[in-house]
Order: structure tokens, then C-alpha cells, then sequence
């Protein structure tokens, strides 16, 4: 384009300037729109030219409006630059008055913490000083409290001391007058016993007034008890009823009880079972009159006495019902009358309450039983394990009275289990017991458990007399061991257990007569022992057994080899 084509279109330009902006306020304005080149893309677009530059006018009108709308609301960027500087020169001046003021105030804290230690320690020397003067003053009162309660003391002391030695004093001159007087009581009660003793039949309530004093409760029991021991029932119930006539003393439970046991001691039952129903009379008015568990045994004892079984029983259930406790000496009179009349049965009841209760009697009380069992071997048995039970260990008497039960009973299992028992705890029979069983066990043939018996015999110690060898040679002759018997009779013979007469029989064996059948060469009959005089060919030989212990009870060990022979356990 040519210079005078530009200069034309500025000259056009700057009229249409001066047409677009005709207001001075428009012109003076910054505008970011090119109003020319607006007007001409109008022009462009077909319209006119005043057209154009009115709605170029009314676009940039528009456009200023809110360029000034929107300056209200918005800040400029140099003003917002200006008012940050402004903030941040703010910000810097309020940072460094804070420290300052911070400072100022870490100062001002210094200075009131140090002023404030210095009056705590001054307060704290203070307090010291006050604590020290308190202590002082305490520790002071102290000692001199401490001097007083002290002077106090021994002055106490002092006084205990005095009256320790007047109390001695008066103690010893009571105990000078009580000895005196308990030696006088005791001359007149040994006096008054004395009399009572030697006086005849009714002059104990003349004795009784005329002594110069007033017996009690407990002297008249002692001397109940007295005529008990010395078996003067008529005189015990004399003093029984001087007590009441003479001296107006109600009797108590002690009183009968020793009256009951005077009378029950000599078998006076029913007069004992007299006063015993009085005493339950008078427990019916008064409960302290109750029968006790010496009473009940005092009337037990007493029918025990008189061979009362069926009352001392029932007396018995009374006292359970009445819910007074047995003790050993009511069951073991009750046992007595058990025994006495061979109610066994009774016996071992009265042992299974007794065990029940938790008491468990002497041993001899089980072994009483036992003996008194005789053939019954089942109480017997029983009465032998309950005592085990209870905790009672069973002694070789013990063993021997079962044993001869249960032989008399012909009970061959249970006396070999009993044998075996009494091996394994190293007991020692009679002689008596050994026999018995051996005479069971030879008329049952048995002669193998009959050598088991002789090796626990000769293991005790306990050599076996005429009786015993003999029921041994008859085991095995029964039982068809004829040389076995033979063996067994010449090492008796030898040993002069059995005697060397050649008439001598075992039990009724003859055995010079199975001689005679044996040198006619006839075999003797079976069950029949062998001669002791055979030929010489038959050696005889001594059978020693040793019983040793083994894993189950003891066996029999057969020493000689030559003797062949089944095991016997």
C-alpha cells in the first residue's frame, strides 16, 4: 500500500474515531476493543455505515459501563500490590511490637519468679526454724513426760508390789484354811464312808444325821459309787434314799446312774429297771433329769448282767430314739449280752451301728465276737473283715478264733484262704488251730492242703504233737496216698512224735495189720495207711518243707527230690 493510501485510511480512521467516541468521557477511556476494526467487520457484514457506527457506540458505551461496574467490585493490581506491601510493612511493625511486648512481659515473669523464690525460701527458713523450735520443744515435753509416766511406773510398780505380798498373804492364809477345812471335809467324808461300809443294813440314814456335815450332790455319788465297787447294792439304795428323806437333796442324773450301776452290777436288773423308769418319770417334769449316755450303759450293763438280751436290746433302740450317743461302754456290754446268749446275728448289728457311729472298738471286743461265734463261721467271717474295715488290725488270736470256726464248720476253702492270709503277714497259729484244720482236711482226704498246713507249721516254728501228726498220716491215707502216709508215719515215729508201738494205731488205722496183708501179698484196702515196720528196701525219708514267698502268697518247696510230688500251691 502507498504511502497516500495509508495517510488516507488514518485520516479516515481518525474521523470514524471522532464519530465512534463523539463524548469526551468515552474518548478519555482506555479501551481493550478496537472500535474501528468493529465498525468495519459490521460494514462488512452489510450494514451501513451509520448503522454500524451506532451499534459500535452502543457495544463500546456498554463495554465502559462495565469496565467502571466491574472497577467497583475489583481492585487494580498496582492497588492490590500496594495494599500487600501496606499489610506485609503492618504485619512486620505488629510482629515486632509482639516481641517486644513478649520480652517485656518474659522480663517482668523473671523478675516475679525471682522475687517470688526469695520469698519462698525466706518463708521456707522460716518454717524450718519454726519446725526446729516445735520439735525442740515437743522432744522436751517428752522427756519430761516420758520422766513423769516413768515416776508414775515405779510408783505403780511400788504399789502392785504391796499389793502383790498382801494378795500372797491372803492367799496363802485362804489356802491354810482351805487345806484345813478340805482335811477336816476330808475326815469327816472318809469317816462317814468308813461308818457306812462297816454299818449294818438300815443304819447308813442314822449315820448320815449324825455327821457334821451336809453331803452333796457329788458326795452322795461317790458314795454310790463307792458301795457299787464293793458290791453292796442294799446299802447303795439306802444312801439313794437317805439322800432324799434326810437331807432333803433332789437326785440327778449322776445319782441314778451310779445307783442303776450298783444294782446292775451284782445282776439286780429289775430293781435297777425300777429306778431307771423313775428317772424317766421325773425327765418328764424335768429336762435336766434325762437320762445320759451313763445311764443308759449302767442299765445296759445291768440287764447284760441278768442275762437280758431282748431288754438290753430294746433299751438300746430307746436310747437312739432319745438321741443320746452310745459310747464304747454301752456297746461293749451290749456285745456281752450278745454273746452271753449266742445271738450272733444281734451281735454283729449291733458292731455294723457301732462302726456306723464312727467308734471303733478294742480288739478284743472283735475277738470275743468271733469266739463266741463257735460253728456259725459267717458272723465270724464277717465280724474278722468288719473289724479290718474299721481299721482294727487283725492279730493272730484273732486268725486262730476264725479258724476254729470255720473248721468247725467243716469250711475247708475259706480255712485254706484264711491259712494263705496268715501266711502272707508272717503270723503264727496255735497249735490247736493247725490241728483242727489238719483233722478237717484228713477227713476230707485232703492231704495235699494238709502238707501245706504241716509246711506252715514247721515255716512258724511250731511242731505238731501226736494229734496233729496223726490227722496229717490219715490226709494222706485217705486220700490214697499210702506211701506217702508210710513216709510220713516212720519220719513221725523217728522224730517220737507218734510212739514206735507196732500195735499203734492212727485214728484207727492199724498198720501191723496192713503188714500182715503185705507179706501175704495182698494190697491193703484203699484209704488205709501203710505199715511202719516195711521192709528194709523201702527207704524212708524225712519230708522238710520251707515256705517261700512268692509274687501269689506262699508255695510249698519240697527239699528232698527224691519225694516226687505235685505242687501243693
Amino acid at each position: 500500500m502507498s504511502l497516500k493510501a495509508a495517510a488516507a485510511a488514518s485520516a479516515r480512521f481518525e474521523s470514524n474515531v471522532a464519530a465512534v467516541h463523539p463524548y469526551e468521557s468515552v474518548r478519555d477511556k482506555g479501551l481493550l476493543v478496537d472500535t474501528l476494526d468493529t465498525m468495519r467487520r459490521f460494514e462488512k457484514i452489510g450494514m451501513a455505515r451509520e448503522q454500524a457506527e451506532a451499534l459500535t457506540q452502543s457495544v463500546t458505551e456498554l463495554l465502559c459501563s462495565n469496565r467502571d461496574r466491574m472497577a467497583e467490585y475489583y481492585v487494580s493490581r498496582a492497588a492490590l500490590e500496594k495494599s500487600e506491601l501496606q499489610s506485609t510493612s503492618s504485619i512486620a511493625g505488629f510482629r515486632a511490637e509482639v516481641l517486644k511486648s513478649q520480652e517485656l512481659q518474659v522480663a517482668t515473669f523473671t523478675r516475679d519468679a525471682e522475687r517470688l523464690q526469695a520469698s519462698l525460701e525466706k518463708l521456707r527458713s522460716e518454717i524450718r526454724y519454726e519446725i526446729d523450735k516445735l520439735t525442740a520443744s515437743q522432744r522436751l515435753d517428752l522427756n519430761l513426760e516420758k520422766g513423769r509416766m516413768r515416776d508414775e511406773l515405779q510408783a505403780l510398780r511400788d504399789r502392785a508390789n504391796e499389793l502383790e505380798i498382801k494378795v500372797d498373804k491372803e492367799v496363802n492364809s485362804l489356802k491354810a484354811a482351805m487345806e484345813q477345812s478340805k482335811n477336816d471335809i476330808v475326815k469327816y467324808v472318809l469317816g462317814l464312808m468308813l461308818a457306812l461300809l462297816t454299818a449294818g443294813l438300815g443304819e447308813v440314814a442314822r449315820h448320815i444325821e449324825e455327821a457334821q456335815f451336809t453331803p452333796r450332790h457329788n458326795a452322795f455319788t461317790s458314795l454310790l459309787q463307792l458301795a457299787s465297787k464293793s458290791r453292796q447294792p442294799e446299802k447303795a439304795v439306802e444312801i439313794f434314799e437317805a439322800m432324799q428323806s434326810i437331807t432333803g437333796i433332789t437326785p440327778n442324773t449322776f445319782s441314778y446312774s451310779a445307783l442303776i450301776s450298783a444294782l446292775g452290777r451284782v445282776g439286780d436288773w429289775q430293781q435297777a429297771e425300777r429306778y431307771f423308769n423313775e428317772l424317766l418319770e421325773h425327765s418328764k417334769t424335768n429336762s435336766e433329769l434325762r437320762p445320759n449316755t451313763v445311764t443308759y450303759a449302767a442299765m445296759i450293763s445291768a440287764y447284760e448282767k441278768g442275762r437280758q438280751l431282748d431288754k438290753a436290746l430294746a433299751i438300746f433302740e430307746a436310747q437312739i430314739k432319745a438321741r443320746v450317743d452310745p459310747d464304747m461302754i454301752t456297746y461293749s456290754s451290749l456285745l456281752s449280752a450278745c454273746e452271753r446268749a449266742g445271738a450272733v446275728d444281734q451281735a454283729v448289728e449291733v458292731l455294723d451301728k457301732m462302726h456306723a457311729q464312727g467308734l471303733t472298738g478294742p480288739r478284743q471286743m472283735y475277738n470275743s465276737v468271733i469266739a463266741a461265734c463257735g460253728i456259725r463261721w459267717k458272723p465270724a467271717l464277717e465280724t474278722f473283715l468288719g473289724m479290718q474295715c474299721a481299721g482294727v488290725e487283725a492279730t493272730e488270736q484273732s486268725a486262730t478264733l476264725l479258724m476254729a470256726s470255720l473248721c468247725a464248720a467243716k469250711q475247708r476253702d475259706h480255712a485254706l484262704a484264711l491259712l494263705q492270709q496268715v501266711a502272707q503277714a508272717h503270723w503264727k497259729l496255735s497249735l490247736t488251730a493247725y490241728t483242727s484244720l489238719l483233722k478237717l482236711l484228713a477227713s476230707l482226704g485232703d492231704w495235699r492242703a494238709a502238707d501245706v498246713c504241716h509246711a506252715h507249721m514247721v515255716y512258724s516254728g511250731i511242731r505238731p504233737d501226736a494229734l496233729a501228726a496223726a490227722s496229717i498220716v490219715n490226709a494222706h491215707a485217705i486220700g490214697g496216698d499210702s506211701i506217702g502216709a508210710e513216709q510220713l508215719a516212720q519220719h513221725f515215729i523217728n522224730t517220737c512224735i507218734l510212739p514206735r508201738n507196732p500195735a499203734a494205731t492212727v485214728n484207727g488205722y492199724h498198720f501191723n495189720q496192713e503188714r500182715k496183708q503185705r507179706s501175704q501179698g495182698s494190697t491193703p484196702k484203699s484209704g488205709k495207711a501203710s505199715s511202719i515196720d516195711a521192709p528194709a528196701a523201702v527207704i524212708m525219708k524225712e519230708v522238710a518243707v520251707v515256705v517261700a514267698p512268692s509274687s501269689d502268697g506262699c508255695r510249698s518247696i519240697p527239699i528232698s527230690e527224691s519225694l516226687e510230688s505235685e505242687p501243693i500251691l
